[in-house]
């Protein structure tokens, strides 16, 4: 007898649920059926409230939400649309055959469940600084869309609604209530502060979300074609600046009392993880993030935190943010030439430094990361942030680090590194002419007090003078001209372009190596020093002008086989006693930069051996190669 009353009474309260009666909707949120069959029913009568036509189009809604004559339609949908998310809550400790069968019943109505869901979660929550409202929308989208990747959505990546799907959970994460749009009429790009529950429950579900998205295989692969393949700069310039907002909001909530503890570090591992898995197959975002504050300001805010877990040896949140902002192989000559500098001035070498002096704390597969930066170091913007870096430190600190062999010898390379430029000549002056036969149309050995006449339609070639640049012109640049332009063009944009101000450097950099104390003596003079600084620590060949030649042709070219590079090994060989050559292979992002420095032997001073020929050296000229590298 009971049981038929309750199947009466459910008949009678699914007919309300048919009909629309909100108040039957909401009565089916407290009396969810226990029954399969009729739970399945439920979902049934819900989802023929939220059909994909009968979503409103966004034109129609104004400011404060759906106009009043929707009034009615509008409660209708919101209550079935918590009411099926209910349905799903209520399941979600059902065996996986039981969700599967539940995603069929869903299945024929996912489309508009979604797009409804999409939809309140874009327009019915008001602008307010009032929570929860606020958030009500992206509350209940995010939790929906999680449980249907957990009732085996994402198992189906053919079905459109999964596309759906994550296309919404990365509108969701590019969009906050709070945060409003620019050109709204209201305050732009607030980030205001929440309670550390607050955060949990209204924030981290779309977080959260999205990190499902990313970690799948099969969503992850439909979130980087969205992001790869859509041409809309307005949206891919919000989902680059939704990254930053973020850290924003985690900032608000958990750094300025400190507090929070694992729940903080959790969630701000999530954004870190959404960076990383998306980046990871991206291009287009990595380059727009680089050329943001994101990553410096993700280590910043985590860089002063304790660096070993409590009682513990594992690994801690400075730690493994440097292994996600810093990884093995920097991705591009604009992270590192960018990017880089402002991640080591936000605590990169400081979290480093601080990780030596804990000896329970092993790198991960990554490798340390003072090897990685030890190869960026020649570099003159590296080179500068670290000085800065190492000049910031307590000298307490740099007193217990001098004591670690890794360190020292960074530290004196760091050091060499930073007295070569601090020498060099001011940033408004470039000492370089490329007219290899300068020195015998011009009186100025080094050229001082310089500015340089620059090629107007390459900007790949300077000249002390017009005299030069015409000698130039005829003999080499009037053949490379155009192709050195379209090569500078490509690498600008992708950030890998050299200034002359840094080949100048690299020309006072080779002639410190040469005179360095630690320089063996070189007797032959056509033997060609080659320092190789990708390597920990940097390595000195000596090569012959053959090397030189038949140097890396897995490259797919000779390394110096252009008229330019034959001309100056040509020199080398034919002035041997007179003009000497060095060079450097270095790590460029997804470059590598070759280096041909040339040097005049001049007397040896007082008290030095007449044998060792780089002890006086003047420069001439600087020749470089900035080729791709055939491996990642």
């Amino acid at each position: 007898m009971d049981a038929r009353n309750r199947t009466r009474g459910f008949n009678v309260l699914l007919d309300g649920v048919k009909r629309g009666s909100p108040s039957h909707i909401e009565r089916l949120v407290e009396e969810w059926p226990a029954d399969f069959d009729q739970a399945c029913q439920a979902f049934s009568a819900l989802l023929e409230h939220l059909k994909l036509e009968d979503v409103p189009p966004l034109h129609i809604w104004n400011q404060f939400g759906l106009e009043s004559r929707n009034a009615l339609f509008t409660v209708k949908c919101r209550t079935a649309l918590q009411a099926t998310l209910n349905g799903l809550e209520q399941m979600s400790g059902s065996d996986d055959a039981t969700k599967s069968r539940v995603l069929e019943v869903l299945e024929p109505h996912l489309s508009g469940l979604i797009s409804w869901a999409t939809f309140f979660a874009r327009r019915s929550a008001i602008p307010s600084f009032e929570l929860p409202n606020a958030y009500a929308g992206t509350f209940h989208a995010s939790w929906l869309f999680r449980r249907l990747l957990e009732y085996g959505l994402n198992n189906h990546p053919d079905n459109p609604s999964l596309s759906q799907l994550v296309e919404s959970a990365l509108n969701l994460w590019m969009w906050d209530p709070l945060d409003m749009p620019r050109g709204a009429k209201f305050a732009s790009r607030m980030v205001l502060p929440l309670s550390a529950s607050d955060y949990m429950k209204y924030i981290e579900p779309t977080n959260h979300l999205l990190l499902l998205c990313a970690m799948d295989n099969g969503t992850r692969r439909i979130a980087l074609e969205r992001i790869n393949t859509l041409r809309n700069k307005e949206w891919r310039g919000q989902l680059t600046h939704s990254f930053n907002f973020r850290c924003d909001q985690w900032e608000n909530t958990f750094k300025k009392d400190n507090k929070g503890g694992m729940v903080a570090i959790g969630a701000f591992f999530k954004i870190l993880f959404v960076y990383q898995a998306l980046s990871s197959g991206s291009a287009v975002l990595r380059k727009n993030l680089n050329k943001t504050p994101f990553l410096s300001k993700a280590l910043g805010l985590v860089a002063g935190a304790t660096l070993a877990w409590p009682n513990t040896e594992e690994l801690c949140l400075p730690v493994e943010a440097v292994n996600l902002v810093f990884q093995p192989h920097f991705p591009n000559a604009l992270a590192m030439t960018h990017t880089l500098p402002r991640v080591i001035n936000s605590g990169l070498l400081h979290v480093i430094a601080n990780a030596l002096l804990v000896p329970s704390i092993k790198w991960p597969d990554g490798g340390d990361p003072l090897w990685r930066l030890y190869r960026l170091l020649y570099y003159p913007r590296v080179c500068d942030a670290v000085t800065s870096a190492i000049n910031a430190m307590p000298d307490t600190t740099l007193k217990a680090l001098s004591s670690i062999p890794d360190w020292k010898k960074f530290y004196g390379v760091a050091s060499d590194l930073r007295n070569v430029y601090a020498a060099a000549p001011p940033r408004n002056e470039v000492p370089l002419c490329d007219n290899l036969f300068h020195p015998t149309m011009s009186h100025q050995v080094i050229l001082k007090d310089t500015k340089g006449v620059q090629c107007s339609w390459c900007h790949t070639t300077v000249y002390c003078s017009r005299e030069c640049q015409q000698k130039d012109w005829d003999l080499f640049h009037k053949a490379e001209c155009t192709a050195n332009r379209v090569e500078r063009i490509d690498r600008q944009l992708h950030g890998g372009w050299l200034s002359h101000r840094t080949r100048a450097l690299f020309l006072v950099l080779l002639r410190a190596l040469l005179l360095h104390p630690g320089m063996p003596n070189i007797e032959d003079p056509l033997t060609i020093p080659w320092f190789d600084l990708r390597t920990y620590p940097h390595n000195m060949h000596q090569l012959d002008v053959e090397d030189m030649h038949n140097q890396l042709t897995d490259y797919g070219e000779d390394t110096f086989g252009d008229a330019r590079s034959k001309a100056i090994l040509n020199e080398f060989v034919e002035k041997g006693g007179t003009v000497r050559l060095a060079g450097f292979i270095a790590e460029f992002g997804e470059y590598h930069i070759f280096t041909l420095a040339r040097f005049r032997r001049v007397e040896p001073g007082l008290g030095t051996a007449p044998r060792v020929w780089h002890s006086g050296l003047m420069p001439l000229g600087v020749h470089v190669r900035v080729l791709r590298r055939p491996w990642p």
